[in-house]
């Protein structure tokens, strides 16, 4: 240990500073054992910091895979992983960024080094596997959180509680975040109080494995700004995906040959329909009904049969519970076809109307009547050249497109309770909170900052004291 800290001057820097304020501390870190659950947002955050700390010791389990949508905001992953195992590709990455120069020979199954100086190993499955039981968690100094879903962190909880194992717990709201100690019978645990409705959701949730009503309402949301938002960035919609997120890997296809075909498997189908074939908004030439009925029909289709059938035929659903089934073809062209969507043009009507869940036939009428009012007046073709399209609750165009296309996509994913009136929808896409990057930053190295108080108090003064102080 002392040998590799001299070859390298950060990792000489960063031990001299900590043993100045804690003699032996640098010790601690390099010998204590961590266990990460999660690395996304906050996770990939986490895995950079604990490699630069000087960690070397550290297990991550995360079930996900990389998908283009993640690229924005998880900076140790690229364009070249998108298909991959997240916690594979992020502990690679940590371990090429260590201070640890003896960590240079990691290879691609766990990223762990041949001299053992550095030894970060990965875990692609569900926490809640039998494998992951309370003497799997009794090997760790400390379990940290990097979480996005409660019924995930309430069983990471309960397994710490009972092997008698800290536990950082962390989480973020839009611009607001908490890291919390948790160790049993010093501080309250992760349930001791009721937790708020989640207002932010994982993006990689949102555009591959939805389980409640309101992932479909944040999708419908950013699917009425992939359509209707035509100015700058043109990626504002998380579902939208550059071409050249594609070329990276073509270049290194040589090097990363199979990065590269994962890459293009995962390029989304719709793209090709929904962007690039949009109507004309040139008041000269306006786009006529045929045009725009076509132009809707081939991007639900798109959405709701070709793309779904697509991940079904790479296995993006192998061993999902529920695994999506696309929508029936002739239901879109009926809809298509039909003249009854839902309207609410009487005053008479307007309870009716918000209280009514849609069939998939009107949900689909009512879509091409967003598309129609958008690009058929010369306002709509406007605001469209403006690029003054934002999703409004209180825009009707906007609330029935994002309530029609929620219920189609919750059909296809089987959500219990998933299709919404417009009146439901409306109450929860009013109170959706946006992901931000850098509060799951400031976040990770708050957790960071609390690991370091409880190795250092943990051999001075036991457990318990270590606890009590990071409590605050």
């Amino acid at each position: 240990s002392t040998t590799t800290m001299t070859t390298n001057p950060l990792l000489w820097s960063t031990a001299t500073t900590l043993n100045a304020t804690s003699p032996g501390h640098f010790d601690k870190i390099s010998t204590a054992k961590l266990l990460l659950v999660g690395s996304g947002g906050i996770g990939c955050e986490l895995l950079k910091n604990l490699s630069l700390s000087g960690f070397q010791n550290v297990k991550v389990i995360d079930l996900d895979t990389i998908d283009v949508s993640n690229l924005n905001r998880q900076f140790l992953f690229r364009s070249k992983h998108v298909g991959m195992s997240k916690c594979q590709v992020a502990t690679a990455a940590a371990v090429q960024m260590s201070p640890h120069t003896a960590a240079t020979s990691a290879n691609t199954d766990n990223a762990t080094d041949n001299n053992n100086a550095l030894n970060y190993e990965h875990f692609h499955g569900n926490v809640k596997d039998d494998q992951f039981n309370i003497n799997f968690f009794k090997q760790f100094d400390v379990v940290l959180n990097a979480l996005d879903n409660v019924d995930a962190r309430r069983h990471v909880n309960r397994l710490c509680l009972a092997s008698e194992v800290p536990l950082v717990e962390a989480g973020t709201t839009g611009y607001l975040g908490q890291t919390t100690v948790i160790y049993k019978g010093e501080t309250e645990c992760y349930e001791c109080q009721p937790k708020p409705t989640q207002k932010v959701y994982p993006i990689c949730t949102i555009r591959s494995t939805p389980s409640q009503p309101v992932h479909c309402i944040v999708w419908a949301k950013e699917l009425f700004t992939l359509m209707f938002y035509h100015g700058e960035p043109k990626d504002k919609s998380m579902l939208y995906e550059d071409d050249g997120d594609d070329a990276d890997a073509d270049a290194d296809a040589d090097k990363h040959e199979e990065a590269a075909i994962e890459a293009s498997k995962s390029k989304s189908t719709y793209m090709d329909i929904v962007v690039v074939k949009r109507p004309s908004t040139n008041d000269e030439n306006p786009p006529n009904k045929q045009q725009l009925q076509d132009y809707t029909l081939a991007s639900l289709e798109a959405l709701f049969i070709t793309e779904i059938n697509k991940q079904l035929g790479i296995d993006k659903y192998k061993g999902a519970k529920n695994a999506p089934k696309p929508l029936e073809l002739r239901k879109l062209e009926t809809g298509i076809r039909s003249t009854v969507a839902p309207s609410a043009t009487k005053s008479s009507n307007r309870k009716l109307y918000d209280s009514t869940v849609w069939s998939t036939e009107q949900c689909v009428a009512q879509i091409l009547n967003c598309v129609e009012e958008m690009y058929s007046t010369k306002s709509g073709r406007g605001r469209l050249r403006e690029g003054t399209v934002d999703f409004d609750k209180d825009d009707p165009v906007a609330m029935n497109f994002v309530t029609a296309a929620c219920n189609l996509r919750a059909s296809v994913f089987g959500i219990p309770g998933g299709p919404q009136t417009l009146h439901d929808a409306k109450g929860i896409a009013g109170n959706i909170v946006p992901a931000i990057a850098t509060t799951n930053a400031i976040v990770a190295g708050l957790q960071i900052l609390e690991v370091f108080k409880l190795l250092n108090c943990k051999s001075q003064e036991g457990l318990a004291a270590a606890v009590a102080k990071c409590k605050y």
